[in-house]
Parts: structure tokens; C-alpha cells; sequence
């Protein structure tokens, strides 16, 4: 969702009048509320970080930074000089360059607006899930007691404060920057929570129909919920409008958290695993976080190849999609399976 939105809304920029899918006005708004695809990233991050704090018999911090450090920062580092030596090298002549790639090396980079976006605009939600990883770490040891649940409405009640602050004391220009801080997220990354304390308890373990008449029926509120919230997006101006800056994630990441859901009931299905085999979603999935790293600079590669004055194609996208595949899965199996041994063969 958000290589494609990306496509959608670089191309006019980079060669000005033209559409990546065409001039239709109404595939346009579609496409540019694709940027949900990171909050769903944080949904999940919020399930899956969730299980390493609260599986493991006993508590090791140093551990759980070390899995998450291998797990993210290798294929993130050589995005980091791929995206460089192929876009700016010459950040690397000034004093400003070297203090931008510093704070990136250091996942800092969200903090400061001027480095928000520079080496490579994607980037900035690592920062804040990095930040989250530090947060889970410190709470961990509440997390596991038996009220480790409070932590919950906990984050709930953080991220609508922050939120409310960033309406009421923050200039428009300077909304999302503020509202995307891992304060204003940490309600999405609670919902997440919320399902993997659900599923370690074996709430979602139900038998026959009963389990598909659930997960049809989640998956339905889930995607309708998805859905009305990306009409609302295309309809008002976001970050000038109070109910969407209060409350638009939220309902959005409970549109989310339905869907997760329902995949949690279909996945005790023989017949719904089979079908997922014999798909391309499990392939995608591998290669998924190597797909977030480099398809923002493979598209701007694509634009310095053939020029800001022929305007891309279908050719071109097909060109992007397959190159970025091709490279994020040489990212997967070479450097992100060679940090964490674990995961499986993208298959």
C-alpha cells in the first residue's frame, strides 16, 4: 500500500503533470490514503513485539534489544548506503550530511523535522517503532505482572493527550511531524497489544463453524471500518480536521485489529493455510520490510534514469515493482536471514 501510494504521489512531483495510474481523480484520492499501510505496520508491531515481552519464562532485556537491533538494523544499514552512493553521495561532503547520516545510524532522525525525511522518506517510521522497542523494554517487567493489562488503556489515554495537544498547540505545517511521534502512535501499537494478550490466553481458540462464522465476521466489520476511514481521509483535510486528529487512528487501527483478528481464527483452518501456501502473500510478506526500505529510492533512481521530462508508464512501474521485488528479496535472504537465522526461506 504505501509503494503504491509513494508512485501516486512522487510522480507528479518529479515530472510535473504527469499520473503514475492515470488522471482519473477518483483512483487518485483512493491511492493517496495508501499511507494506512504504516498503520497497520505499527498494529502489528504492537502484536508481534507484544508476544517477545510477555512468551518468554524469563525476562532478558539485553536479549530482546539484541533480537530486535538484528532483526531491523542490518538490511536497514545497507538500504542506508545503497540509498546514498545511488541518490547523495554528496551529503557526505558537508558537515550537515554527516550529522543527518549520524542521527539516522542512531534512529534519531525522527526527532528533528529537517531529518524527518532526508536520506530516504520511509525511514522515519523505523524511528518511531525503534522508539517503541525501547518503551516495551522498559515496561516489560509491568507488562508481565498481573496487571501487566493496564498498560493498555495506559497508552490509550497517552496517545489522545499528545494528540489533543498537537490540535490545540501545534501549527498546521508542523501537525504531522508532532502527531507521529511514538506518543501520538502508541494507541495503534496498544491495539496490537491488546490481541497477542487475547491470543496468548487462547481467547481466539474456538472449533468448528463458530470459528469461520467469527473470522468472516471480523474480517467484515474490519474491512468496512478500513474502508469508511479512507473515505473520510479523502474527503476532509486531515490535520485540519479535530475528530480526525483526535480520533482517526484509533478508529482506523480498530479496523485493523478486527482484520488481524480474523486472520488469527483463519489461521486454524487447514484449507485457509493451504490457500495462503499456494499464494504469493507469504512471499510478500518475507520481503515486505526490504519492499518498505528500498522502493522509495529505486523510484527516484527510475526518475534520474529516464529523466524528469519523459513522463513514466505502466512500463515504468512494472519496471520499479519487479526491480524492487527483485533487490528486497536478495535483502531478505542475504542479509536480514543472515542477522536473524530464524526466519523462514521466502517462500
Amino acid at each position: 500500500m504505501v509503494f503504491i501510494m509513494h508512485l501516486q504521489s512522487y510522480t507528479p512531483v518529479l515530472w510535473p503533470g504527469q499520473s503514475a495510474f492515470g488522471a482519473s481523480s477518483g483512483v487518485a484520492r483512493i491511492l493517496s490514503t495508501f499511507w494506512i499501510g504504516v498503520d497497520l505496520f505499527f498494529v502489528l508491531s504492537g502484536f508481534f513485539i507484544t508476544l517477545a515481552v510477555l512468551r518468554p519464562p524469563d525476562w532478558n532485556s539485553v536479549q530482546f534489544l539484541k533480537n530486535r537491533s538484528t532483526r531491523i538494523l542490518p538490511a536497514y544499514y545497507v538500504s542506508m548506503i545503497f540509498a546514498i552512493v545511488t541518490l547523495q553521495v554528496s551529503m557526505l561532503l558537508t558537515t550537515h550530511g554527516w550529522t543527518d547520516l549520524f542521527m539516522h545510524l542512531l534512529l534519531m532522525h525522527h526527532l528533528q523535522e529537517w531529518s524527518f525525511f532526508s536520506i530516504n522518506g520511509p525511514y522515519w517510521s523505523l524511528g518511531i517503532e525503534f522508539m517503541f522497542y525501547l518503551f516495551m523494554m522498559a515496561s516489560a517487567p509491568f507488562w508481565r505482572t498481573r496487571h501487566g493489562w493496564l498498560m493498555v488503556p495506559l497508552m490509550f489515554v497517552i496517545a489522545l493527550t499528545w494528540r489533543s495537544g498537537v490540535w490545540s498547540g501545534v501549527p498546521i505545517g508542523q501537525r504531522f511531524f508532532m502527531a507521529s511521534q511514538l506518543p501520538g502512535s502508541l494507541d495503534e501499537f496498544a491495539m496490537g497489544s491488546l490481541v497477542a494478550m487475547g491470543y496468548l490466553r487462547g481467547v481466539f481458540s474456538t472449533q468448528g463453524t463458530r470459528r469461520t462464522v467469527i473470522g468472516l465476521t471480523a474480517l467484515l466489520a474490519g474491512a468496512m471500518i478500513v474502508l469508511y476511514c479512507m473515505h473520510a481521509f479523502s474527503k476532509y483535510p486531515y490535520w485540519e480536521t479535530r475528530w480526525l486528529v483526535y480520533f482517526g487512528k484509533t478508529l482506523l487501527s480498530t479496523g485493523f485489529t478486527l482484520v488481524l483478528v480474523a486472520f488469527l481464527y483463519f489461521s486454524q483452518q487447514e484449507r485457509m493455510l493451504k490457500l495462503v501456501k499456494f499464494s504469493t502473500l507469504g512471499w510478500i510478506g518475507a520481503v515486505s520490510y526490504s519492499v518498505y526500505l528500498y522502493h522509495s529510492v529505486m523510484i527516484h533512481i527510475g526518475h534520474q534514469l529516464i529523466g524528469p521530462h519523459t513522463g513514466p508508464g505502466w512500463l515504468f512501474n512494472g519496471i520499479v515493482v519487479s526491480s524492487t521485488l527483485l533487490l528486497s528479496w536478495l535483502s531478505y535472504q542475504f542479509i536480514e536471514r543472515r542477522w536473524h537465522p530464524s526466519l523462514p526461506p521466502a517462500t
